[in-house]
């Protein structure tokens, strides 16, 4: 409300935008999409950020998503900030809207369903073309992704502090996938978060009979 009221009393071009006001964006942004976004922005005036500001932060922030890629470089630094060294694992997919996008940070066409290699990660920065014909090729034989897998990492502590999961890795997926992979994957995960100071206790997932 604070930062509301000061922006009333300014021309649009010099509105100015608290922190914690450009967290809430970059939240409700991501979470419910462009038209929430915009819903929200129109009929509370003076209170969020333009999309474009938002999309140029989000690009711009040292925690961008790589699709398929498990960032467990920064997993070790988040559980230091939260002096911890224990985790729980989650994974699950989601049904999300189909489609391909071009993401200009890793040159890469996302939406296709990324195929897993032998320690049960997709395969990261597969659908990456300068050819035209071969993007054409994609698009008539391959399959778009219906479902979204995410995994997060939650600290355990024992303190009270209500700590957020870290998100590891997000992709587009088409829930193809064996026990095997699973098995392969957690195991993956155990070891390079170990690498890291990190201990994983546990797993949890949907009641998928593949888990």
């Amino acid at each position: 409300m604070t930062n509301i009221i000061n922006n009333s009393i300014k021309e649009d071009r010099g509105y100015r935008y608290d922190s914690i006001v450009r967290q809430f964006a970059s939240a409700l942004y991501i979470l419910g999409g462009r038209i929430a976004y915009e819903f929200v922005r129109i009929n509370v005036s003076a209170f969020l950020p333009n999309i474009q500001s938002i999309q140029s932060s989000t690009a711009s922030s040292e925690n961008y998503l790589t699709e398929g890629h498990f960032d467990f470089n920064r997993v070790g630094d988040y559980f230091n900030s939260k002096k911890t060294i224990l985790a729980f694992c989650a994974e699950d997919c989601t049904a999300t809207v189909s489609k391909i996008v071009y993401d200009t940070q890793t040159d890469t066409f996302i939406g296709f369903p990324l195929p897993l290699d032998q320690n049960g990660l997709p395969i990261a920065k597969l659908y990456s073309t300068d050819s035209f014909t071969c993007l054409e090729n994609w698009y008539l034989n391959d399959p778009i992704a219906k479902s979204l897998g995410a995994h997060l990492i939650q600290p355990l502590s024992s303190s009270f502090e209500n700590t957020s999961p870290y998100l590891l890795a997000v992709y587009g997926t088409n829930n193809k996938f064996k026990s095997p992979d699973v098995i392969a994957r957690w195991g993956y995960i155990y070891r390079q978060c170990k690498a890291k100071g990190v201990r994983v206790i546990g797993y949890s997932s949907d009641c998928d009979s593949r888990y």
